[in-house]
């Protein structure tokens, strides 16, 4: 098929440093790109540590107006759902969430700092 994978995902934030912060420092995410676009802010990529998935902190306005602080149909995962949620704890990100266990599987929700949740899924190795 011509469309392989995904390329990267873009994350509606109102303060590209702050964002940017977040996702290094509390995600352990990298910085990949970081490019000037004019009066409009920067194009921001980062990568998830696998390496594969990249996530782009900008926003245009009505990306802002209609969908930043919601939840976000962007689900991640985690090979230790309860490792990831004590280290979000430790970097005293928004927990929603704590560790639930449902009959479809398990899962965190947290929050970055303009409220856009994520639900973490992955096995609670406890």
């Amino acid at each position: 098929m011509i469309i392989s994978r995904i390329g990267q995902i873009s994350i509606p934030v109102s303060d590209q440093d702050r964002a940017l912060a977040f996702y290094t420092e509390k995600l352990g995410c990298t910085l990949t790109g970081d490019t000037p676009m004019g009066e409009e802010g920067r194009w921001i990529e980062v990568s998830l540590p696998d390496g594969e998935t990249r996530l782009v902190l900008y926003g245009t306005p009505e990306q802002r107006e209609t969908t930043m602080g919601t939840f976000s149909p962007i689900m991640f995962s985690s090979p230790d759902l309860s490792a990831a949620y004590r280290e979000l704890v430790e970097k005293d990100v928004n927990i929603i969430q704590p560790p639930k266990e449902e009959f479809w599987g398990a899962f965190l929700i947290f929050a970055d700092p303009d409220g856009n949740s994520f639900l973490v899924s992955g096995p609670l190795n406890a």
